[in-house]
């Protein structure tokens, strides 16, 4: 299994996280409702965004994701220093471009399996 790059910089101050753990949930004729879990665990999901992001740096990442992609990777997260087996969620990377050689507000979702 790879591991994230560490040559990339932390993610921006607006990395979304997300506890993820499902539940279902009957609701009755007589307005009672019975819940119970759908899963034994849960799993984390992560919003990685990079304000800026050099253009060095997004190859990195390009290159990881497309070696990577629908496979399990491993990813530390940057604050709790956790690690976790992930993979990408979605298909693609969004970024913008930026004067001087920079990306913008690159996008890159992942969560745990």
């Amino acid at each position: 299994m790879n591991t994230w790059p560490a040559t990339l910089p932390a993610p921006g101050w607006d990395m979304e996280e997300e506890y993820y753990k499902p539940q279902t949930k009957t609701e009755f004729e007589a307005n009672y409702a019975q819940v119970f879990p759908r899963a034994t665990r849960g799993r984390g999901k992560w919003a990685l965004v990079w304000g800026l992001l050099s253009e060095t740096d997004y190859q990195t990442l390009q290159a990881f994701f497309a070696a990577n992609q629908g496979c399990m990777f491993t990813w530390t997260h940057p604050i709790a220093a956790t690690t976790h087996t992930c993979v990408f969620t979605a298909d693609s990377i969004k970024s913008k471009w930026y004067s001087a050689g920079w990306r913008a507000n690159v996008q890159c979702p992942i969560e745990e399996v």
